[in-house]
């Protein structure tokens, strides 16, 4: 059995690695240059470079053609919403065996587009923030005057195509009509619908889950200890949690709703004053701390594997609540940010006592429950090479 993992120096693919590869499935790895986490894992079987799916999307789908014939591979994993968006939106291209552990290219578009998502969540009664679609200038003109500010500005996907390519875009916290004007002007990928929505002010939570044709196969959720960056972002050291039966319910409602088939995170904010989990967006892929779940006893990569092939699965029960993982590089860029930047703090306090803490709780010893992430011993390459990469940016 030979698996294509795409986007080989995501954590996430190293994970989806390492999983396989001790079961004795041979992995094949792709990314835009060797020198990757995954690449360099003793569980990768062989390794190949393509070119950019973000500045040459067919060139990278052919290159993907070619591997899947001279390897004979049997499934293929994207790893990012680029590489999965290709792959599904030309999905006509491969033979079915091959996608049986992704999405129908409907149901990934439907939860991918954001405007799409809130439709969908108001047609099945899961809540979602107060939001205002705006599909030009006029539409904006029209509705700035009537906005309370501040707000999120929100584009309808994480990545864009545009021009040939795929553009980058970013959600942004506006204060003032002004504000607002200027950033639609400087910013190409808002010449698209995107939304404007009320702040939730609250706590960000997310729910993991596998599921094979609408059925869950699997859940799992953590909590975030540490983020990069402080004031909210990528997770650097987290915990595994019980399942939050509300994140559950409404996660469960979404994705049967949309027959969904393989891995997905779904990211809410629960409101402080109300307790109330509001849909953020859905994320149609595997997830950069995934390595918690298959530490805490929920090996979802192996599972989207046993379903693949069509094994009668049932419903898994259970995994150890209070593991924590720890992506110690990412740690680090947290302390960074707490000693020497002033943004990416907010809401945290930055005076010397707060300085000092931060570097306590870098330095002090997570205790026996906690693994790193990147960094194992028996499988100490990737980190090496994510240590070296690290330094080059440094530079």
């Amino acid at each position: 059995m030979k698996i294509l993992v795409t986007d080989g120096n995501c954590r996430s693919a190293l994970s989806v690695t390492r999983s396989f590869g001790s079961k004795g499935l041979s992995v094949v790895v792709g990314e835009e240059f060797s020198d990757n986490l995954s690449a360099v894992s003793k569980f990768c079987y062989k390794s190949y470079i393509y070119p950019s799916p973000y500045i040459q999307p067919r060139s990278f789908l052919d290159r993907l053609h070619k591997i899947i014939t001279d390897e004979q591979i049997d499934l293929v994993l994207p790893m990012t919403d680029v590489t999965m968006e290709i792959i599904l939106a030309n999905h006509t291209e491969f033979d079915k065996r091959l996608l049986k552990a992704l999405p129908r290219y409907s149901s990934y578009s439907q939860v991918s587009n954001k405007i799409d998502l809130l439709k969908l969540a108001e047609t099945i009664g899961i809540q979602i923030p107060e939001s205002i679609v705006i599909r030009n200038k006029k539409a904006l003109i029209e509705v700035v005057k009537d906005i309370i500010f501040p707000i999120i500005v929100k584009p309808a996907r994480s990545k864009l195509f545009y021009n040939g390519g795929f553009l980058a875009t970013s959600v942004s916290y506006v204060e003032s009509k002004e504000q607002l004007l200027q950033l639609y002007e400087q910013k190409e990928y808002l010449k698209k619908p995107f939304i404007i929505q009320k702040i939730i002010h609250g706590q960000g939570a997310g729910i993991f889950a596998v599921f094979k044709q609408g059925k869950p196969l699997a859940f799992f959720c953590h909590e975030r200890l540490r983020e990069k960056p402080p004031s909210g972002g990528v997770s650097v050291l987290c915990r595994s949690a019980p399942v939050n039966q509300d994140l559950k319910d409404n996660a469960e409602k979404l994705l049967k709703a949309v027959n969904w088939n393989g891995a997905v995170m779904v990211e809410f904010k629960i409101e402080d004053k109300t307790g109330i989990p509001y849909l953020m967006e859905v994320n149609g892929r595997f997830w950069g701390s995934l390595q918690l779940a298959i530490d805490s006893g929920v090996d979802f990569p192996y599972l989207l594997y046993l379903m693949s092939q069509n094994n009668d699965l049932k419903m898994l029960d259970g995994y150890q609540v209070g593991k924590k993982s720890r992506w110690l590089l990412g740690d680090l860029d947290h302390l960074y940010f707490r000693i020497f930047k002033k943004t990416g703090n907010e809401g945290l306090p930055s005076d010397s006592a707060a300085k000092v803490r931060a570097i306590y709780d870098f330095l002090k010893y997570n205790g026996k429950d906690c693994s790193f992430d990147v960094l194992r011993w028996k499988d100490i390459m990737p980190f090496v090479t994510e240590l070296k990469q690290y330094v080059r940016r440094a530079n």
